[in-house]
């Protein structure tokens, strides 16, 4: 059975989480600049019409992450649970 936890594998998953993070917090503190100038007159809150390019392109950037980690874990769900299938099968 091979080694999969390994300082060098704690070392990447830490750094990996620690970019996913960095990431969510640079598209929050981005998207902050809508927050604290918004103007009603220009539409409702959250509305495509109140925002300018920049701002839509954040909010997409946002989605887009977080689509990206919900397909991130899916696979690494996914992989475990492969190896623990295979892992019960090897057993018998």
């Amino acid at each position: 059975m091979k080694k999969y936890f390994t300082f060098i594998n704690f070392i990447v998953v830490f750094c990996l989480v620690f970019l996913d993070f960095f990431i969510y917090i640079v598209l929050g503190l981005l998207f902050m600049n809508y927050e604290d100038h918004f103007d009603g007159t220009k539409g409702e809150f959250m509305s495509f019409q109140s925002m300018t390019f920049f701002e839509i392109m954040v909010y997409f950037g946002i989605i887009i992450w977080g689509l990206v980690n919900l397909f991130v874990l899916s696979y690494i769900f996914y992989r475990v649970r492969k190896f623990v299938i295979s892992e019960k099968s090897n057993s018998n």
